[in-house]
Parts: C-alpha cells; structure tokens; sequence
C-alpha cells in the first residue's frame, strides 16, 4: 500500500504564498532517543528525512567549540536558544544571543565559543544531511587532536583550518 500524502502550502517570512508541496510524513523524535555524538544531540538525522536535513541540540559551557572549519558540501544553520555565542564568521566575530541566529554557507570558514560562565543551548540545522557520521568518527576516536581529526574530517568533506575560537581568544 502506498504511504498516504498530504499537501501542504508553504509560506515564506514575507507573506508570499509558494506552490503547493508534497509532504510524504511528519516525523516525531523524543529527547530520550536521540542519538548522542560529540556532545551533539541529533533530533533528526539524513536518515530519518531522507537526506535533506541533520538537527542537533548542544550545550556550550565556557570555552567549548570546534577548531575553525570549513564545511565543504553543506550549509548550516545556528539558532541560540539560551545563553550566548561568539561565532567566527569568516574574518569577522558575532556576538548570537537568545533568539538570534546564524547561516554558514558552505566553504566559510568559522568556529564558535561560549565566552560566558552559563551555559549556551543551541540548535543548529545542516543542509544537506550528512554531518553526524563525522561526529560519531569523532567520537570513535576520542581526541580533539588536529593531525588525528584532519583526515576524518576531510573523508566527510570538511576541511579543520586553525585552532578553536577560545585559544584565539586567549579563554
């Protein structure tokens, strides 16, 4: 039996109404089974929504953060839930408070950090999906080491480019 469909309309921050899309099914993930990775948690991975999309929680404490990247075949997306971030974008720093967000695209280079004592929850979406398998190598091999990570991160096309923000930054 064919998986029913419904139609949905989508409609963009401008009030514009697009062309109808099909939406095959809606998918729920509980808290309690998301896969955990690199301090990561995945709401949905490539898997779940056939490719598009990874979703993932995190909590920053102070002067956590990845080594400055670059990710070549996706784009992401960084949304602060509570607490606040610095990002690296390119050459330039961004303060990201609760609410605020931010876009990477693809081939630009950033990294980010909690300059603060308390904690940062963020969200962040990658398109197209993909990213957690490279966390979950990160995971297998348990170093933060840049000669280690490098050749795992460019198996999963990123590219590690400096050191984390907080080093920069003296934290």
């Amino acid at each position: 039996m064919p998986t029913p469909r419904h139609d949905a309309t989508i409609t963009d921050m401008n009030n514009t109404t697009d062309t109808k899309t099909t939406i095959a099914a809606a998918i729920i993930c509980r808290a309690a089974d998301q896969p955990l990775a690199g301090g990561v948690r995945f709401g949905m991975t490539s898997e779940l929504t056939s490719g598009p999309l990874d979703i993932g929680t995190e909590r920053v404490a102070r002067g956590e953060g990845p080594p400055l990247h670059i990710h070549h075949h996706q784009d992401e997306y960084v949304v602060v839930l509570s607490g606040s971030l610095r990002c690296r974008l390119g050459d330039r720093d961004v303060d990201l408070a609760a609410g605020d967000a931010a876009f990477m695209p693809r081939d630009l280079e950033h990294t980010f950090t909690n300059v603060h004592e308390e904690p940062c929850d963020i969200v962040w979406v990658f398109q197209p999906g993909g990213f957690h398998p490279f966390l979950a190598a990160v995971d297998e091999v348990g170093t933060f080491d840049p000669a280690v990570l490098g050749p795992i991160a460019a198996r999963y096309g990123h590219e590690l480019t400096g050191p984390p923000l907080a080093a920069l930054l003296g934290l």
